[in-house]
């Protein structure tokens, strides 16, 4: 969970957080009864490390009191160990359509909310543009994935997300492409024009993390140095992709198209 607080820190830079879509803003918003916000840094709870939260009270010597949103714990924190977020859905169901989504289209992230082992609603991301970002690069998309934590899932708030979109992302390379495979909840990945060879792709394929059936929708047009190694995999790993976009693969041949159907 080490790096939930790194990804969500940068997504609040790039605007996808907080603040009007390209707006960078440094200094987060002030901690205050009825925020949200994501534990990290804690020593004796380190369970609870990258774990989306409500604050619910302000406690003594300068610490809160705030619930987890999935689980239902509550528990003390100083504000050192509180990235404070905005933007979440204020309430579950109110501000939310039949299906607990909300979105917000001029930021380009779609929210929320999944159940927790208790049976609580937590506030999760299920959608994320980040098209023409340059601040969307490999960095971002390990610290989202929480790879670098070694991890097999992503971090809590991000683990849940279903559609992500990378368009014309050129910082985003094979490394990052690669990471996404933790997200595995991902239904629709566009990578038009990124950074992406066959090597990315079959890092994003790679077995040891068993089938994708939850990947439905991909794009690779533009990403000219994808070719049938590629693809094949993709045949292989996912058996519910149902749309491809391969435009403009200048390495793919009838073998690598056939693999698809």
């Amino acid at each position: 969970m080490a790096d939930a607080p790194a990804a969500l820190q940068r997504l609040r830079e790039l605007g996808m957080l907080g603040g009007p879509r390209g707006t960078r803003i440094h200094e987060p918003p002030p901690l205050d009864v009825g925020c949200h916000a994501v534990l990290h840094s804690l020593t004796g709870r380190t369970d609870l490390n990258g774990s989306s939260v409500e604050v619910i009270g302000e406690a003594h010597a300068g610490r809160w009191l705030v619930r987890c949103d999935i689980g239902d714990e509550c528990v003390l924190a100083r504000e050192a160990n509180l990235l404070v977020l905005d933007g979440w859905p204020e309430d579950d169901n109110e501000s939310s359509g039949r299906d607990g989504n909300s979105e917000d289209g001029e930021r380009g992230v779609t929210f929320g909310v999944c159940g927790g082992a208790a049976g609580t609603g937590g506030r999760v991301i299920h959608s994320l543009d980040l098209s023409c970002q340059d601040g969307a690069d490999d960095a971002l998309l390990l610290a989202m994935a929480g790879s670098t934590a070694g991890t097999d899932s992503g971090p809590v708030g991000l683990a849940h997300l279903r559609d992500l979109t990378l368009d014309y992302c050129e910082r985003v390379t094979d490394m990052g492409i690669g990471a996404l495979r933790r997200l595995r909840q991902l239904e629709t990945v566009s990578l038009r024009a990124t950074g992406a060879t066959d090597e990315g792709v079959l890092a994003l394929c790679d077995t040891a993390h068993g089938s994708w059936p939850a990947l439905r929708e991909l794009c690779l047009d533009g990403c000219g140095r994808v070719g049938d190694a590629g693809v094949v995999a993709l045949a292989e790993i996912a058996p519910n992709l149902s749309s491809v976009d391969l435009s403009r693969l200048e390495g793919l041949s009838d073998v690598g198209a056939a693999a698809l159907g």
